[in-house]
């Protein structure tokens, strides 16, 4: 009697092992075609449940979104910045992403997380970010007017215009990651 209970114990046991093992392989072979979060202050990835996962850089934003781009002025800290933004929608939509066509509503489904290097995270519903029938109005500033960002704030960090003192408008930002609830 007990040795049927030893040997159904290590069944068990084998079989989680082996679950723990499959579950493993599914997680390293789905990261394996996302970017890492960068270890350099001057880039951060968008990544999760998009189209085009990519590793952006000041220089690289830039170039692609020239025609959306604006300065803008921040005040932080007593101080008044003019910083280069553009609409974080714009970037969330270069990446694209994967929407459930048949759900209703489907953007208010999806979570954008944003991360900053010291591990400062916040998150928005894509519709707080892209909404509907409404302009834009969480940008993302990725530079001094006149210039880069410190390293403390690079790569880039969030402008919340209105907002006063927003726990969400965080700086150097390291990842974006855009996730279906759903899923």
């Amino acid at each position: 009697e007990e040795g049927k209970g030893g040997t159904m114990r290590r069944s068990i046991r084998a079989l989680q092992l082996s679950l723990a093992a499959s579950l493993w392989a599914v997680i390293l072979c789905g990261c394996a075609s996302m970017p890492l979060p960068p270890d350099s202050p001057h880039e951060f990835v968008i990544a999760g449940d998009v189209r085009e996962p990519d590793v952006w850089t000041a220089e690289r934003i830039e170039s692609t979104f020239a025609d959306q781009i604006r300065v803008v002025e921040h005040r932080a800290k007593d101080r008044t910045f003019r910083l280069r933004a553009l609409p974080l929608a714009a970037l969330i939509q270069h990446a694209g992403p994967m929407l459930d066509a048949e759900a209703k509503h489907p953007e208010l489904a999806v979570a954008v997380a944003i991360e900053a290097r010291d591990g400062y995270t916040v998150a928005f519903t894509l519709e707080e970010i892209a909404p509907y029938k409404a302009e834009p109005t969480i940008l993302l500033a990725f530079a001094e007017a006149d210039g880069p960002f410190p390293d403390d704030i690079a790569p880039a960090r969030l402008i919340i215009p209105g907002a006063q003192r927003s726990s969400r408008a965080l700086h150097a930002i390291r990842a974006i990651r855009v996730d279906d609830l759903r899923r």
